[in-house]
């Protein structure tokens, strides 16, 4: 499908809040678990070094239901060592005050920072880029919206103040999301529309509605979606993804659709993927590889998205849904977090069971006494290595008193106002994958002061080298909120306070899990990537020990179409390219065989 422009627009309902009430229904399902995720126990809270404070807010609140592009990296004062720069949003006054956006920085030794946009603009919910090339090389690009309307705004990062006069072009319906390249700068908005610039933003095209031209997804059937898109890109901007959950656009067997929409050429061709479906209404089991539950991809399922140098996506989302817990007769709420990724294909829940359980057993409940939006374990958000092979997922989830899962969540008995409500307090967690995603570390605390509301995780999307401490180590940076009153004032749950704190920080580890010696202990065979694909697409595939090794390539009639391996291999992992320009659209079957192993999987070509 090329770029066009096109005329109609998607009316979507944006998700903000669901009842308090979460109830599901009894079911029955298989048994089973395919563990893949290495993580079994957690330790107890210990205090944690406070981050350096950003910006002192009223709003305890940072997104509807993705995790935003609010931190960037680039070496401002040419030490060698990138910093940070960051966006955030207050409300002043009080809770029905102007919301403004902010624009930070941590170099030459300081935290500094100022308005990003006019006042008269605000710029709600912030998002922000580093620009490498094109017209506004060695400048940040922010985005946001006010009175439903996206704006953008230019930041000059010599004099470290915003580029005037403010751009007044506008485009959306509001919480935008965008890429900058050098020849354009391509964004969504929650009227879950792409747009393009390619006159330095001095104007937005329409380019199409977010799935436009893929017959497994009709956005005119949308009966909810997301109120922001994340749009991210490799490096080299040819891959460029953005990413959302909606209600009703699946025209094949489940309606309600997790999808991944994007370009692998740089914006020219654009195609679509369902990775996930299902919700409350129509739950579906058997996606998760290590749990028998079946999430609800809806409006909990808070989102990120980030894409490799090598163009693959890394996601995360919000597990919450049904399942049999630890074996149980009877289904129940259950609470992961879920890590997905374009190369492997499959969500993985990488939070241990203990702490995905449906209550404490003292008394308080995941869903009844969540704060706001944060059912559960929330708000992941996602970095990764420039390979993508090392990946260090974060997210919000409960404050327990001592040992996860065998004592009590730590529980806000309310303020004593007109809202008073009880929350459980929150920490953020995080957990490390140094195989591209295949297994997981034992997840551990990032942020967790006893008593303390720390949420809102936002991880800049690359890991990096440590240029303090030396070789052998990564950093991650990162913002999170210190909630002064527990809850989300704008949904009644307890007082508005002025003493919210965005707070900055890193972390550095040891990058010990990567072996030089390469242990396989199972034959796989991948899911091919892209898929659909046109007109060549890449399959992933394992050796345990060195053995003949046979992939064919067969439509759906059994005829052999092509041979792609046939020799012997020894341990490794390893990747093939189907090349299918003189085939017709349709689906085709590959398979891989060894002495002790076979399997298929089917892909799908699409001219």
């Amino acid at each position: 499908m090329k770029l066009l422009i096109v005329t109609c627009l998607i009316s979507s309902s944006l998700l903000i809040a669901q009842s308090r009430n979460v109830q599901i229904e009894e079911m029955q399902i298989p048994q089973g678990n395919n563990p893949i995720a290495n993580n079994t126990s957690f330790v107890s809270n210990q205090p944690n070094t406070p981050g350096e404070e950003f910006l002192v807010t009223g709003y305890d609140y940072m997104t509807n239901n993705s995790t935003r592009a609010m931190i960037d990296l680039v070496d401002l004062d040419a030490d060698g060592i990138l910093d940070p720069i960051m966006v955030a949003m207050g409300r002043l006054g009080d809770p029905g005050g102007d919301r403004l956006s902010y624009f930070g920085y941590k170099a030459f030794g300081v935290i500094d920072k100022f308005l990003a946009f006019d006042t008269s603009q605000g710029g709600g919910f912030p998002v922000l880029q580093y620009c490498v090339g094109g017209p506004f090389d060695g400048e940040a690009l922010v985005m946001g919206h006010f009175g439903g309307t996206s704006y953008h705004s230019r930041i000059d990062l010599v004099n470290f103040e915003p580029v005037l006069p403010f751009p007044q072009t506008t485009f959306g319906s509001g919480s935008p999301s965008f890429v900058y390249t050098p020849d354009a700068i391509i964004a969504s908005s929650s009227d879950l529309n792409m747009y393009a610039s390619t006159d330095a933003g001095a104007t937005f095209d329409l380019l199409f509605p977010i799935g436009d031209g893929d017959p497994e997804f009709d956005e005119t059937a949308i009966s909810d979606g997301p109120a922001e898109n994340p749009v991210q890109k490799s490096a080299d901007n040819m891959t460029i993804q953005t990413f959302g959950i909606y209600a009703g656009p699946g025209t094949m067997g489940n309606p309600d659709v997790c999808y991944l929409y994007g370009s692998r050429d740089g914006g020219v061709t654009w195609s679509g993927s369902i990775i996930g479906v299902g919700s409350g209404l129509h739950p579906q089991y058997g996606q998760i590889v290590n749990r028998d539950y079946a999430p609800y991809f809806e409006n909990f399922a808070q989102v990120s998205l980030t894409v490799d140098d090598l163009g693959i996506s890394h996601i995360t989302a919000n597990g919450y849904g049904e399942g049999l817990y630890m074996g149980g007769p009877d289904t129940v709420n259950v609470y992961p977090m879920l890590y997905w990724n374009s190369n492997h294909q499959n969500w993985i829940a990488v939070t241990p069971e203990s702490m995905e359980a449906p209550d404490d057993g003292f008394g308080t409940d995941l869903a009844t006494h969540r704060p706001g939006n944060g059912i559960g374990n929330s708000y992941g958000s996602i970095s990764v290595s420039d390979d993508g092979q090392i990946i260090f997922v974060a997210w919000q989830g409960p404050e327990y008193t001592g040992e996860i899962g065998n004592s009590p969540i730590n529980l806000f008995p309310g303020d004593g106002g007109p809202n008073t409500l009880e929350i459980f307090y929150t920490d953020i967690y995080y957990t490390v994958s140094f195989d591209g995603g295949a297994t997981w570390e034992t997840p551990a605390i990032l942020q967790g002061d006893a008593g303390v509301m720390e949420e809102f995780p936002v991880l800049a999307s690359r890991l990096v080298n440590d240029g303090e401490s030396g070789g052998g180590n990564l950093k991650v940076h990162f913002l999170y909120l210190e909630d002064a009153i527990p809850g989300v004032s704008l949904f009644s749950e307890n007082e508005w306070s002025n003493d919210c704190v965005w707070y900055y920080q890193t972390m550095t580890f040891p990058i010990t899990g990567v072996e030089d010696e390469i242990v396989i202990s199972n034959f796989t065979l991948e899911q091919n990537y892209p898929n659909p694909f046109n007109p060549s697409t890449l399959i992933q595939y394992a050796v345990s020990s060195r053995q003949f090794v046979s992939m064919k390539v067969y439509d759906v009639l059994g005829n052999e179409i092509a041979t792609l391996v046939n020799e012997e291999k020894p341990t490794g992992i390893y990747e093939v390219e189907f090349d299918a320009s003189n085939l017709p659209s349709g689906i085709y079957i590959y398979t891989l065989s060894t002495g002790e192993f076979t399997q298929s999987k089917k892909m799908l070509l699409l001219k």
